[in-house]
């Protein structure tokens, strides 16, 4: 595994939030003049330099309180890191709330733009959270969000640094995944992240949820997910992916490995 670099996990975020970006634009979607954002799921707030050339206001909304990771610090050291890489950041207009996406804190409609990346595949009940979203978002209001690797995915497990063979946890039990875990030199958090951090869902879960939600709240959506097809994936030649197959699973809920949507919500 590579060393972590600061720069190259700034410019992802970047990356990421220009993709997402430009899908709205693509899709008609207003992507500037928001009031009031959301960043669900957002972490150490990494996305909060770039949704404020976009938004006034950012609230960055977790489960876990990531200040209290860095003793009470987080927004000291995030402007010194954005400092650091020549990224403009105003440290005046985001805000960080500990929350559960089941169940936020905020009132309805409150906000004209929720953003929310990599948070959707390890939410418990994302029904939930979608409902939550639903309620947040204000009519016209603009939901921009991307989630992977989903967990029927080869490496849904979320242990790439670990050399895993692809499907290896949807073959084998619990007990033997463990084994294999930390036979890869994994440790106890790690084996903590495939025991709980994932919710689990395939494919056809998050799929439908997502149209059915699309058609109820969104005046319009946009849905899409990759890769589409056996061939697209690589790990597809791994004899674990006949395997899956031969257990029960379909070949889009083994390769299809994250979503993108985007909505306007209804009046």
């Amino acid at each position: 595994m590579p060393p972590y670099s600061e720069q190259a996990d700034i410019d992802l975020h970047r990356a990421t939030f220009t993709g997402l970006f430009g899908l709205l634009r693509v899709c008609g979607m207003t992507d500037v003049g928001f009031q009031c954002g959301l960043d669900l799921g957002g972490g150490f707030g990494t996305a909060a330099p770039f949704l404020q050339m976009v938004c006034k206001r950012i609230y960055v909304a977790d489960i876990v309180d990531y200040n209290a990771y860095e003793d009470g610090r987080l927004m000291q050291l995030l402007i010194e890191r954005y400092k650091r890489n020549g990224v403009p950041f105003d440290a005046a207009r985001v805000e960080f709330h500990r929350t559960d996406a089941q169940n936020l804190i905020y009132r309805d409609a409150l906000f004209d733009l929720v953003y929310s990346v990599n948070a959707l595949e390890h939410i418990p009940d994302p029904e939930l959270a979608w409902l939550e979203i639903a309620r947040v978002t204000r009519p016209g209001g603009v939901v921009a969000l991307q989630f992977d690797p989903i967990w029927t995915s080869p490496h849904g497990h979320h242990l790439w640094h670990l050399n895993l063979d692809p499907w290896d946890h949807l073959l084998l039990n619990e007990d033997e995944m463990v084994t294999k875990i930390r036979g890869h030199g994994g440790s106890e958090a790690d084996v903590g992240v495939f025991a709980a951090a994932m919710n689990r869902k395939p494919y056809r879960t998050h799929r439908d949820l997502m149209e059915q939600i699309g058609n109820t709240y969104f005046s319009r959506f946009h849905l899409d997910w990759w890769d589409r097809r056996p061939e697209q994936e690589p790990a597809s030649a791994h004899p674990n992916f006949g395997r899956a197959i031969a257990r029960g699973y379909a070949a889009d809920d083994l390769v299809v490995r994250g979503f993108n949507f985007a909505g306007v919500r209804a009046g």
